[in-house]
């Protein structure tokens, strides 16, 4: 690529002999065909017993590196800049459509129908009163009733009770059954926990949409990586607390938006057990009733679902958080044929929906993983955080190696190290505050 310089060796890098010294380190490549023939190679030498899967890793890196790094290169900068916000918009209207993929189905002139979010609606003011009533409804109303009452947790073993509760889909079944106090065959199932998924990913994409883009300082950006070397317990309550307290939300989006993805994924996993069989009016006469199923491509869309959450709450800047958080949803393409089969195969209500919600979410996917995080600079200078989490990685080993030597040798651990990483954070708080609404 045109970015990239020769590099030379003069004779002031020899020594006798010829051997060089003192080279300047070999520039990355960032073209999308040069690191796409080295992923090719070490694939190749791998399959042939020359090669290590380490390499195939780093090559796997490198072209997704590239591939990213031309992505930011062509888009102007206000898109990459404001990339939380565009692509959360993009999500919130996703949510919409997994809304209508989770609802309960709907019986008219004695036949199945799908579900609507929103029925007769006059004006709208009635359409959002309706849509909200429909969710609390689906998602929450009920959730712990059986035909006795409420579920009692903590009658007998509580942990067994929990579990049974959230996987016993014939359990569920009979409660659903109760609540809508219906003949069998006439109960209308939906899927509450996608449903309260969808409600907790809507919230925090919500905030990614409507709160400016804030980029990180290169100061925070160090204190937070040698935190997460150093103090890995610190580093998740700190994460945690920021993405929680809400006057904090303009400085710590990402983490917000996190928090609501981990939610998500959670309820999302849970959703695995309460995956449909709609059977058709005609199987319902026939003795097939409709139920809860478990489902094991869906519970594997969830668990990447929640470690997608989890990559955009913990990642040490954000930069890696989005682009991480994009990389685990498109990990969802390995089981999502198998998902969305499955549910055309059980009649399932929603199923189209579902389908295009999912592939709507895969493309919103990509533009994380290409330019999601990214800053670009007016004159078009690209903002790299690797040198910067390098340094700090660095920094963070002679902390590690002090504390270590230090109990070694019996001494209190030294806080010369520490003590410098806090004078940073000191210093580094008034620019975070002017930087706060730019």
């Amino acid at each position: 690529m045109g970015d990239q310089a020769e590099q030379k060796v003069t004779p002031t890098d020899q020594q006798e002999g010829g051997q060089p010294q003192n080279l300047p380190a070999k520039p990355r490549d960032r073209s999308i065909d040069g690191t796409w023939h080295t992923l090719h190679r070490s694939v190749t030498d791998f399959a042939g017993g020359h090669g290590s899967w380490n390499t195939i890793t780093d090559s796997t890196n490198n072209f997704l590196g590239a591939l990213r790094y031309n992505s930011i290169r062509a888009l102007p900068a206000f898109v990459v800049n404001n990339s939380s916000n565009l692509l959360g918009a993009a999500h919130v209207y996703t949510e919409g459509i997994m809304f209508k993929a989770s609802i309960k189905s709907s019986v008219k002139d004695g036949k199945l129908v799908p579900g609507k979010l929103v029925e007769n609606a006059s004006n709208p003011v009635d359409y959002l009163i309706k849509a909200i009533y429909r969710i609390y409804n689906d998602a929450i109303h009920g959730a712990f009733k059986t035909r006795g009452g409420r579920v009692n947790i903590m009658d007998g073993n509580p942990a067994v009770n929990i579990f049974k509760f959230l996987t016993d889909t014939k359990a569920a079944t009979e409660r659903e059954i109760a609540v809508q106090q219906v003949a069998p065959e006439m109960v209308r199932l939906g899927n509450p926990w996608q449903m309260r998924s969808t409600l907790s990913g809507l919230i925090g994409w919500t905030i990614s949409t409507i709160l400016p883009e804030k980029k990180e300082s290169d100061t925070e950006i160090e204190r937070m990586e040698i935190m997460r070397k150093t103090n890995p317990v610190g580093y998740i309550g700190t994460r945690l607390g920021q993405g929680l307290w809400l006057p904090g939300w303009i400085s710590h989006k990402r983490q917000a938006i996190g928090i609501g993805q981990l939610t998500s994924g959670v309820f999302s996993t849970l959703g695995a057990w309460r995956n449909r069989t709609e059977p058709t009016a005609i199987e319902i006469k026939g003795g097939k009733l409709p139920r809860y199923v478990f489902s094991l491509p869906y519970l594997c869309t969830g668990i990447c679902n929640l470690l997608a959450g989890a990559a955009l709450t913990f990642a040490p800047d954000e930069q890696s958080g989005y682009s991480q958080y994009g990389g685990w949803v498109m990990a969802m393409t390995a089981f999502l044929p198998l998902s969305i089969r499955e549910k055309f195969q059980r009649n399932e209500g929603g199923a189209a929906w579902y389908t295009a919600g999912k592939l709507s979410f895969q493309a919103e996917a990509w533009g994380q993983g290409l330019f999601g995080g990214a800053e670009k600079k007016p004159d078009g200078t690209i903002v790299d955080h690797d040198a910067i989490r390098k340094e700090a990685d660095a920094k963070a080993l002679e902390i590690r190696r002090e504390r270590k030597l230090a109990k070694y040798h019996g001494r209190d651990v030294p806080q010369t190290k520490i003590e410098e990483v806090s004078q940073r954070e000191t210093l580094a708080a008034p620019a975070e505050q002017k930087e706060a609404y730019v």
